[in-house]
């Protein structure tokens, strides 16, 4: 009977450590630098960070020399608005974050096109002809479930750095990680 206490007990001790040990999820960070600046996430930030990315390194760079940074992403389908939050998300991020590094980005620095079969826009929804992305900027072209994300991740090819999550939560994600990414947090505490 002693021994069946034990064990009992000893699994009771073991599932208690295990619950104290893991770790809660992480919405907001700070950046040493940035005063009492707080970064909220809509997603858990560890999770975020496990979202593969190529090329960290030329991706912060690219996006720290930026002049423009160019949203691109198809707008005939039901990703436009995950789109649009991620955009806004986004801008604010960076904006917030590049003011305390000393560079002002307005609303100016960033420019969205879509577009719908053939048909290219601008952010202002006016129809143009298909832009052409000037070398001093970067274009961040973002594909969702149903517009040719087939995983999650965040990869750079050319000048084009594209962001792919193959659901809402995992596009925010993704948008998350190269946030984490030019803000240079490759894992919290």
């Amino acid at each position: 009977m002693k021994f069946h206490y034990l064990v009992i007990l000893s699994v009771l001790a073991v599932i208690f450590v295990t619950a104290c040990t893991q770790q809660q999820p992480v919405y907001e960070i700070t950046i040493p630098g940035h005063g009492s600046q707080i970064y909220s996430f809509g997603q858990d930030v560890r999770q975020s960070l496990q979202i593969p990315i190529s090329n960290e390194l030329p991706i912060m760079q690219k996006i720290y020399s930026a002049k423009t940074i160019n949203f691109v992403f198809d707008g005939s389908t039901e990703d436009t608005p995950l789109f649009q939050i991620v955009l806004f998300n986004t801008v604010e991020r960076f904006q917030t974050f590049f003011a305390y590094e000393g560079k002002f980005l307005g609303a100016d620095n960033f420019q969205g096109y879509y577009f719908i079969e053939n048909q290219w826009y601008n952010k202002t929804n006016h129809e143009i002809e298909e832009p052409v992305f000037a070398n001093d900027g970067v274009v961040l072209w973002l594909r969702g479930p149903n517009t040719g994300a087939k995983t999650n991740q965040v990869q750079l090819d050319g000048n084009i750095i594209y962001v792919d999550g193959i659901d809402r939560k995992n596009i925010e994600m993704s948008a998350d990680r190269l946030t984490l990414a030019v803000f240079g947090i490759n894992s919290v505490e």
